[in-house]
């Protein structure tokens, strides 16, 4: 029996300086810090949102609420593939540096806005510093560390971004009632100039390719419009309008006609922003369609978590956010160990599988949940949910990054995010449209015009006489039950892919640093 075949890495060409293991681990701390600031920023205004827009404009600031998330959301997303891109062209320490920059600045203007459109103008543009900062760090990370370190790392890096979304509500709402909602983005500024001061003076990376080539600028226009579009119509769809109404349709369609004009456009470009050579490497290849699978079906799931909550049980928004501890808290745990197992073992796939298996039992045991399953056991399904996800955010990077050439790191990297949020996006679209059809279809027609026959209407009923509202929520928790059958049904694919993802850490012995700085050494011999 052969071992798996793999494409090695080789180090990123120009001078790299080999680092001492404490300059190592400064770097990683200072890089971990700053994924962990981009993280909490993802979630951490929505505890304070409200009080945000009743200082700033109490007569319309409601209305403009959404675009505080959706416009970070759009920035921070559209944005990866061009940072990889240049991350492989210019060297990720200055992409870093500037995106952390661009960070900072969008944090300071954020705690210094004075009405609702200045906020939200500066919050995009945090957004844009934000969407350099986990893919590039992570870049940073595999580059300094050799396979099994960064295992171990990416393992850290992967419960810092799911406890950190999971946090932010938390954090936000100690800090707003402290301190003022302002300070929740002026805390970013010392924390991050520190994070800053560490990469410029430890940090020793090769430069980038080995010539400049022109930055791809149709395809990143063409990629971030597509990833807006389909963004979008996530966030709207079911919720600010229906998923048949024309804005929705047109966006969606747009969004894939975009696509389609991207693909076209990569093929004849001489320096695309996303190669689709990547795609002839067999686990940038498997990974990539893990990735979209598990956002299809797993990644999106938790969303209407909440709804479930609110609707099937009459809990209200802040005690619904209770019910993500035990899912932070299985992320945080396997995330850890599955990190410290592979950096012992050399091995990655059996922890994707698990993980994959771990996800579907529980999407399944969704599935079953009612309007009466004890809090017990939506608390261990959770618990599993995010087990299952820890084994999966940052593995299948870890796999990607084992298997491509150093100069391709950066877009790689950033490429598997990317693709994996994009079928977060089309998985919620696709889940809220079968949880609406199934509500329909199951709900008694002389209640379906009363509600419109849309599950964001369900709002009014806790308005409705008792039986009323027995059949509605009943009508409900069936659909429900459907969407998240489905989902696990589409999750045994990511079971399936899992299980042909090729193991490449024992094929690497060193980091790209430490064997750049070996080429850029003379020669011993003769």
């Amino acid at each position: 029996m052969t071992g798996p075949t793999a494409t090695k890495a080789s180090p990123t060409p120009g001078a790299a300086k080999a680092m001492s293991p404490t300059m190592i681990k400064l770097i990683s701390a200072g890089a971990l810090g700053v994924l962990l600031l981009a993280s909490l920023d993802q979630t951490i205004v929505g505890s304070s949102a409200w009080t945000m827009a009743r200082d700033l404009d109490p007569a319309h600031g409601l209305d403009l609420l959404p675009w505080l998330f959706t416009v970070y959301l759009l920035a921070s997303t559209a944005t990866q593939p061009l940072y990889g891109k240049l991350s492989d062209v210019f060297g990720p320490k200055k992409v870093f540096l500037f995106a952390t920059g661009l960070f900072l600045v969008g944090s300071m203007l954020c705690g210094a806005a004075q009405d609702m459109e200045q906020l939200i103008l500066f919050r995009a543009i945090q957004g844009l510093g934000a969407g350099g900062l986990v893919g590039v760090t992570l870049v940073i990370v595999a580059m300094i560390s050799p396979p099994k370190d960064r295992a171990r790392r990416s393992g850290i890096g992967g419960a810092i971004i799911g406890g950190g979304s999971v946090a932010g509500p938390l954090l936000g709402g100690v800090v707003s009632e402290h301190l003022g909602w302002r300070w929740l983005f002026f805390i970013n500024l010392p924390l991050g100039i520190a994070a800053v001061a560490v990469m410029v003076y430890a940090l020793h990376l090769p430069a980038g390719t080995r010539r400049k080539e022109p930055v791809d600028v149709v395809g990143a226009v063409l990629i971030a419009a597509a990833a807006s579009g389909l963004l979008l119509v996530a966030d709207w769809g079911g919720t600010k309008y229906s998923w048949t109404s024309p804005l929705i349709l047109v966006m969606g369609v747009g969004a894939v006609l975009v696509s389609v004009a991207f693909i076209l456009w990569e093929r004849r470009v001489p320096a695309p922003i996303l190669p689709l050579a990547l795609f002839r490497n067999p686990v940038y290849r498997t990974v990539t369609a893990l990735q979209i699978v598990t956002g299809l079906a797993v990644m999106s799931a938790p969303v209407y978590l909440a709804t479930y909550m609110q609707i099937a049980r009459s809990q209200t928004p802040t005690s619904s956010a209770v019910f993500t501890v035990p899912l932070a808290i299985g992320l945080v745990l396997f995330s850890t160990s599955g990190g410290l197992w592979i950096a012992r073992s050399g091995r990655y796939r059996m922890v994707l599988v698990i993980g994959n298996l771990l996800c579907t039992a529980a999407l399944a045991l969704l599935g079953l949940l009612g309007a009466h399953t004890s809090p017990w056991v939506i608390a261990v399904d959770l618990f599993l949910l995010g087990s299952g996800l820890g084994g999966l955010m940052q593995v299948s990077i870890l796999a990607v990054q084992n298997a491509v050439e150093a100069h391709e790191l950066g877009v790689a990297t950033t490429s598997v995010r990317f693709l994996g949020r994009m079928g977060q996006a089309l998985g919620t679209a696709l889940l809220g449209v079968l949880l609406n059809a199934s509500f329909n279809d199951k709900l008694p027609g002389e209640f379906s015009d009363r509600l419109g026959g849309s599950v964001s209407n369900l709002g009014s009923v806790q308005e409705l006489p008792a039986s009323v509202r027995d059949t509605v929520v009943d009508a409900f928790v069936s659909a429900n039950h459907v969407m998240y059958l489905t989902a696990a049904a589409v999750s045994v694919v990511a079971v399936v892919l899992s299980l042909f993802v090729k193991e490449t850490m024992h094929d690497a012995k060193k980091s790209w640093t430490e064997a750049g700085a070996e080429e850029s050494a003379p020669s011993s011999k003769g």
